[in-house]
């Protein structure tokens, strides 16, 4: 076989040279091993803690918060009256997580706003939306019935109170710093409907829903 010509072999020599430097360096260069990984500067959307979601069980819950009762629930002759004030809420229950996304439970809370004081019976289904860095996103609904009770009115001095159908709407963030323990934060709007009563129609006065709107603190544990 004829010898290379000089200039052929120099290079040959220098593409040996730079292939078998370069692949070294590419092995041992952390940043190019880490691309494409959650948590490097890509745009990888970060990963849910499926394995950190609550297992299936019975818990214990309270809450206590600040309440608003709508203004319009009591009227004479046809106008309104400010029967609703700020107040407060507070309230327990017990609960049963179905599977680790859906939990439900039955609560009893009572509230105060103005002259009015009010007791709430209600079950209630939430769905965790998803566990991101420990905190968990949520919406519930629940349904039941309300007592409601309001004291001497100004223009009619006369304790209404009476039983009626209700029901919520809720949305918030838990955050579980144990196991069995969790805490969260939210809103929830509650609808009292329209309490039977048996005010004189001599007054005037009628009675129309009673609406609250609350912001909360809660605890939760769980008995499993």
């Amino acid at each position: 076989m004829p010898p290379l010509h000089p200039r052929l072999s120099t290079a040959a020599v220098l593409i040996a040279t730079v292939a078998g430097a370069g692949a070294p360096a590419r092995a041992a260069d952390p940043i190019l091993s880490e691309l494409g990984r959650p948590g490097d500067f890509t745009l990888a959307a970060p990963e849910l803690d499926e394995a950190g979601a609550a297992l299936a069980g019975w818990y214990l819950r309270a809450d206590i918060g600040a309440n608003f009762v709508s203004r319009d629930a009591v009227h004479q002759a046809g106008l309104g009256a400010p029967d609703g004030q700020r107040g407060w809420t507070a309230g327990a229950g017990v609960g049963y997580r179905v599977v680790p996304h859906i939990r439900t439970d039955l609560t009893l809370d009572y509230l105060t706003g103005g002259s009015a004081r009010a007791l709430s019976l209600m079950g209630n289904v939430y769905w965790d939306i998803a566990t991101v860095a420990g905190l968990t996103p949520y919406v519930g609904a629940g349904a039941g019935i309300g007592w409601t009770k309001s004291n001497g009115f100004a223009f009619a001095p006369l304790d209404v109170d009476g039983w009626s159908f209700g029901w919520n709407v809720s949305a918030g963030i838990a955050w579980t710093p144990a196991p069995q323990v969790s805490l969260d934060a939210g809103y929830r709007f509650l609808d009292f409907g329209t309490p039977s009563n048996s005010m004189p129609a001599l007054w005037g006065v009628s009675l129309s829903g009673r609406q609250a709107h609350q912001v909360r603190i809660g605890f939760r544990y769980a008995l499993n």
